[in-house]
């Protein structure tokens, strides 16, 4: 939605079958966005959270979010 601010977005709720028709505020959601950023940038601490093991290389992805974690002298657990 961020990328095509001026296409229609519908969603399909299958519970009742009904197609609602999806509004948007861009600059809202930046904002959001740019606030979660910046408090993810003072945290010293983030928890690493793995939902499936069914992704491909999802060992190599943790690795990878470690090294990020690490070189930004915060700590992780997970």
């Amino acid at each position: 939605m961020l990328a095509f601010p001026n296409s229609a977005f519908h969603t399909y709720s299958p519970k009742d079958s009904t197609i609602v028709r999806q509004t948007l505020s861009v600059n809202q959601l930046l904002r959001k966005r740019y606030y979660l950023i910046e408090k993810a940038k003072d945290a010293t601490m983030f928890g690493i959270l793995v939902a499936t093991l069914a992704v491909a290389d999802y060992l190599e992805i943790i690795e990878q979010a470690k090294k990020l974690i690490t070189l930004a002298n915060k700590k992780y657990d997970f």
